[in-house]
């Protein structure tokens, strides 16, 4: 619709300016031919009768008539004869070129006043086409800045949507890292008590040795006064319990390796 518009609006101007050209062409062409009827009818001299020749020009032909001559001018200069049906229809034609002038010079102001209107219409629309060519403009403007916004927005949006996949990613692994070291913490605390248990049985064993071993000197240094020999029973029970200490410690020592794994 755009495209058609200028061509339209050529169409429109020409079919005035033709329409205009052919009315002062008319126009010109009825002021030419009134120009020339006045001429002709200036040319024709009104009839004037004489002193005293009422009785000559009652004796001329019908439809002729008498005029004054000037002294010592030619006559043949200055006198015709006049059919007054002919000036008559001369002075008809006159009248009614003027009507037609008149109309012609009405039919002119009109096409001048549509021409006019024309003109403001073109006008009109040209001012219209330029205010919707500045509207497409904004348009365009405008959904290119919609679609910078929009692409801005996704963009943001995806950004986001990363950062919030790695905010729950890290928050996965906080959560299992939570599990595990609650896990590792009930496991430590178990490990904390059992390695206490074992102390406790180790210090046990320390005190049954220490007083298995007192019991053995104090034995010892009776049979010494008695003359008796050592008692194999008790050197047995002070090796047991020397081997169950070894035995606590040992478990003491595994129990502190994995205290010390899971802590790392």
């Amino acid at each position: 619709m755009r495209r058609l518009l200028p061509v339209l609006l050529t169409l429109i101007a020409a079919v005035f300016a033709v329409l205009w050209q052919r009315s002062e062409r008319r126009t010109e062409a009825v002021l030419l031919r009134v120009a020339q009827l006045e001429r002709v009818r200036d040319n024709v001299a009104a009839p004037v009768p004489a002193a005293g020749s009422e009785t000559a020009a009652a004796s001329l032909p019908p439809g002729e008539r008498i005029i004054r001559v000037p002294a010592g001018a030619p006559p043949a200069d200055h006198v015709r004869v006049v059919d007054n049906k002919a000036l008559d229809d001369l002075n008809a034609t006159v009248a009614e070129l003027r009507q037609q002038l008149a109309a012609a010079s009405e039919d002119a102001r009109k096409q001048n006043t549509l021409l006019a209107s024309g003109a403001e219409e073109q006008a009109r629309v040209v001012l219209q086409v330029e205010e919707l060519k500045e509207t497409v403009r904004q348009g365009k403007s405008t959904a290119t800045s919609l679609r910078a916004e929009l692409q801005t927005r996704t963009d943001r949006t995806a950004s986001s949507e990363v950062s919030q996949k790695a905010m729950a990613e890290r928050l996965a692994k906080a959560e299992a890292a939570a599990t595990k070291m609650t896990s590792v913490g009930r496991e430590v605390e178990d490990l904390h008590r059992r390695r206490e248990a074992q102390i406790a049985t180790l210090q046990r064993r320390y005190r049954e040795v220490n007083d298995v071993y007192r019991a053995f000197l104090l034995n010892e240094q009776n049979r010494e006064r008695a003359g008796t020999g050592n008692q194999a029973g008790d050197i047995s029970r002070v090796q047991n319990s020397i081997q169950q200490a070894e035995d606590d410690l040992r478990q003491i020592q595994i129990l502190n390796a994995r205290i010390a794994t899971l802590i790392r």
